[in-house]
């Protein structure tokens, strides 16, 4: 697991003072938390690869019988930690490097699920810590947070596919995906942050959010009412039935009384 999933993982619910500060540092530099930390992550990995592999160095993937193995090429005084031409894959000593358009995809995509997680349970903390809670105003902040990243991993693995079929080192490509990405998040950012469009959306969501509800509450007071309404009705007419059959009892024994005992005196 690397040390940004760990991050993750280990969520805390941070003061409301925390995701101020959070949104106050976002305006001012174009960059949110998780931007900052897989930013940072990037920077470490291609710091890593570059003191192993040199800025020119080479690379591909090669499966030999069923097995992944990374190929280096050029003289092995390039990269002085590496002295072997070859490795496997699953090697720990090479485990950083993303080599290939197919890796370049891969890495992207994971360090992609890994934001995803990381913006839902921020963004769901944030909310919890609203003095009213809005599923309309949650929704859509998650969905500007993942569409953003979304869209700048894209961009920079575009890029990264296209420098590295043009035949850039390793190195460098790794570099192009990271910084492109980056930047083009900091980009959405800013324009996001200066013309408000996730603040546009998310208050046209709560304002339809707020209408659902007075439409919901205006209808249950229809039904309550209704229920009311065929609960008096009910009553009353088990009333009227107990009533009648009450009334009719009573004569019945009435006429039961008056047969057996004042007609026989008048038969005398």
């Amino acid at each position: 697991m690397s040390k940004l999933e760990d991050i993750i993982h280990e969520i805390y619910i941070f003061p409301k003072e925390f995701f101020e500060k959070a949104e106050e540092f976002k305006k001012k530099t174009d960059m949110d938390l998780i931007a900052l930390l897989q930013g940072a992550q990037g920077v470490y990995k291609a710091w890593v690869q570059l003191r192993l592999l040199g800025v020119v160095g080479k690379a591909y993937v090669k499966v030999v019988k069923g097995k992944s193995y990374i190929i280096f090429k050029g003289p092995p005084g390039l990269r002085p930690n590496l002295n072997a031409p070859r490795y496997l894959r699953a090697n720990p000593k090479v485990a950083m490097f993303v080599v290939g358009t197919r890796e370049i995809i891969k890495d992207t995509a994971e360090g992609f699920k890994v934001a995803v997680i990381a913006y839902v349970a921020l963004d769901v903390m944030q909310e919890i810590l609203q003095d009213h809670f809005s599923l309309a105003r949650l929704g859509v902040k998650a969905a500007s947070d993942i569409s953003q990243a979304l869209i700048a991993a894209g961009v920079g693995a575009l890029a990264g596919v296209v420098v590295t079929t043009l035949g850039a080192p390793v190195v460098v490509a790794f570099v192009i995906v990271v910084g492109v990405g980056f930047l083009a998040g900091m980009a959405l950012s800013h324009y996001d942050t200066k013309y408000h469009l996730t603040d546009k959306v998310v208050e046209r969501m709560m304002e339809l959010e707020r209408e659902a509800k007075a439409g919901l509450a205006e209808l249950g007071g229809r039904i309550e009412e209704r229920i009311d309404e065929e609960i008096r009705r009910g009553v009353d007419a088990a009333l009227s039935a107990a009533a009648r059959y009450a009334a009719d009892r009573l004569q019945r024994l009435l006429d039961d009384f008056l047969r057996d005992n004042l007609y026989p005196y008048r038969m005398r």
